[in-house]
């Protein structure tokens, strides 16, 4: 540990204000974290550190140092102003709101400066916004009519036609059979089970019983359905309108009889895991890595799939995939039957195709004109991407009638595969969104077609993100210069591979929100693209946008 230096801390703060005006919000913190190992009291420093992550949108690690700043100066109004910030930025209004208070309650009290009364007006109008937001929220929660909860809450009755349902009805002839290996019986399978498991682990949290001022759980009900969700999200069906309650009774509850870290993020646990290791052993902090980790997850899978707070879901998963990739190096050469499963690269992939979703639910609602930011995650869902599909070609495919299960290959290889391809069309075809070169820029959505091809290639033709991404290679390629008769050999897989993926996913969330818009609109283009081919046109001429 350094010797506390104050003098120098201070040095260290300004050469670190300079960088973050110059935003090189990076570099900045550097600059903080070396003050704040000189002195570590001065509250100034931990919240302008803060204020590197909050620029990052790193919302997580932003609030536990301003957490820290504000308990070291309980004043520090502009600390309270930002802690709520980034508590309407996840959209917690019900945390936000107190803070906003804090704010304005920690402004001086007497005559204002114009500088102080422009912030009065900004905090103001932040509370009474805020205000707004969890009102609606709860009036939303209340009804039960929130526009987010659609696709995945459900009424008694509505459920029939819903695609574990129709899977679990073609099993019983498959099974007959002996048919594990056709595509139509793995998605049977897959989905089938991911249900069952998810519907296991909502039986598991019925148990809970409150016994004076304590809850009684079931140990291993987060793990249960945090591994439901990431076999396959689509499993995901609610119709107790106190799920949300439950789930957090549970979650607590088993954080704290496992000892889970509640507000550390993933740089602390990295150090303190170590230290508990030795002093507990494998089988508490096995126990207490796997439900902070499972608990990101499922907190990141229900904000996204819930409230769309995309955000929040990339937040969350991405301190997850930190952590596991963190946990593999240093304990690369543990059992599993110590540090546990949530360490081995087939769950690290499974993590990774939800932070695939988040990533996408993100750039679905950055403006355009942050370029910078939509720039930063399109690069990181890239590198994320190339990860997945080394880590899946590293291994050899598990047969579909081994020990686990047709399930299993799919959900944790084929699947990552295919949407970490996906995730490299979008790449490709938003950097032809912004090219402003007509080479350039056939080149990039003829790249990005080929990649959702290569997507489609890696999941069962009756999938229902076959038939999108086979889709969406078609959106790419009319604008490209790609072959005619390529464009025309994938609308003929689409005119099949969409009746095969309506037998089960008709009444999906991907089919409520217009695939076969997609598919149809795709499939559209047959007939002038085979006029252009009676021509003698071989390559596609895109139009000039």
């Amino acid at each position: 540990m350094s010797p506390r230096d104050p003098e120098l801390a201070a040095l260290l703060k300004d050469e670190g204000n300079e960088l973050f005006s110059n935003k090189k919000y990076g570099a900045a913190e550097v600059k903080y974290t070396k003050a704040l190992e000189l002195d570590d009291t001065n509250a100034t420093i931990w919240a302008n550190r803060a204020a590197c992550r909050l620029s990052t949108k790193s919302f997580f690690f932003f609030l536990f140092f301003f957490v820290k700043a504000t308990e070291l100066d309980p004043g520090y109004s502009k600390a309270y102003a930002r802690v709520a910030s980034a508590h309407d930025a996840l959209g917690e209004p019900w945390k936000s709101t107190g803070y906003w208070q804090k704010a304005l309650d920690n402004l001086p009290k007497g005559s204002l400066t114009p500088a102080e009364q422009t912030q009065r007006g900004t905090y103001e109008a932040a509370l009474a916004s805020a205000e707004r937001t969890l009102e609606a929220f709860e009036n939303s929660k209340n009804s039960g009519s929130g526009p987010s909860h659609k696709a995945m809450v459900y009424h008694q009755g509505e459920t029939g036609g819903l695609p574990w349902h129709l899977a679990f009805d073609i099993l019983p002839q498959l099974t007959l059979e002996g048919d594990q290996k056709s595509s139509v019986s793995c998605l049977a399978w897959l989905i089938t089970n991911a249900h069952l498991e998810f519907n296991t682990g909502l039986d598991m949290m019925s148990f809970a019983v409150r016994c004076g001022g304590m809850m009684v759980v079931r140990m291993g009900t987060l793990e249960q359905l945090s591994n439901a969700v990431l076999k396959d999200s689509r499993c995901f069906c609610i119709s107790n309108p106190n799920f949300i309650k439950n789930y957090n009774d549970q979650v607590i509850t088993e954080a704290a009889s496992s000892g889970a870290w509640k507000d550390a993020g993933p740089d602390v646990i990295m150090k303190e895991a170590p230290e508990r290791l030795r002093r507990d052993g494998w089988s508490k902090l096995r126990s207490a890595l796997s439900v902070t980790i499972r608990s990101w997850i499922m907190r990141g899978f229900l904000d996204g799939g819930l409230r769309q707070n995309y955000t929040t879901k990339m937040e969350f998963l991405s301190n997850a995939v930190k952590l596991i990739k963190w946990g593999q190096k240093e304990w690369a050469n543990v059992p599993t039957s110590n540090c546990g499963v949530i360490f081995r690269e087939s769950f690290l992939r499974a993590v990774r195709r939800m932070y695939f979703e988040a990533m996408l639910g993100i750039l679905s609602n950055i403006p355009r004109r942050d370029a910078e930011y939509r720039s930063s995650i399109l690069k990181q869902m890239f590198e994320e991407a190339e990860e997945v599909i080394k880590s899946v070609d590293s291994e050899p495919l598990p047969p579909y009638d081994g020990p686990d299960g047709p399930s299993w290959r799919l959900a944790f290889f084929e699947y990552p595969k295919g949407d970490a391809y996906a995730a490299k069309g979008r790449y490709y075809a938003e950097l032809g969104n912004v090219s402003c070169d007509a080479a350039e820029k056939s080149r990039l959505y003829e790249k990005s077609g080929e990649m959702y091809v290569l997507a489609a290639d890696c999941l069962p033709e009756d999938e229902e993100n076959h038939a999108l991404y086979l889709g969406s290679a078609i959106s790419n390629f009319i604008m490209s210069q790609v072959q005619i008769g390529t464009m025309l050999n994938i609308i003929e897989r689409i005119k099949v591979a969409y009746p095969k993926a309506m037998k089960i996913w008709k009444n999906s969330t991907l089919a409520r929100q217009g695939l076969g818009k997609i598919c149809n609109h795709a499939m559209g283009h047959e007939k002038n693209l085979r006029k252009l081919l009676a021509k003698g046109v071989i390559n596609n001429v895109p139009k000039k946008s």
